[in-house]
């Protein structure tokens, strides 16, 4: 049994500070990842903001000239309707 012991104790001496020190690389690479993700997703929501933002003005830009033509053609219709009475 103290063979056992000792061969125990010998590889938890080896292998603990070795674990541990896997354990600290795994976590500093899983942080690394973690802000490269978080660095990606914030840099895809700014630009899908930004899309979404050039696409409400847009929006509105068509919203001004179809209000603009309809008033257009409001003004022919009362041109015409005049036209027709005279």
């Amino acid at each position: 049994m103290a063979v056992d012991d000792e061969v125990k104790q010998a590889l938890q001496d080896i292998m603990a500070p070795q674990l541990a020190g896997l354990r600290a690389d795994m976590e500093t690479r899983f942080a690394r990842l973690e802000a490269s993700v978080e660095s990606r997703f914030a840099r895809l929501e700014a630009q899908v903001d930004n899309r979404f933002t050039e696409v409400r003005s847009e929006i509105g830009q068509l919203r001004v000239q179809l209000r603009q033509e309809v008033s257009n053609i409001h003004t022919d219709m009362v041109r015409m309707e005049r036209v027709s009475r005279a």
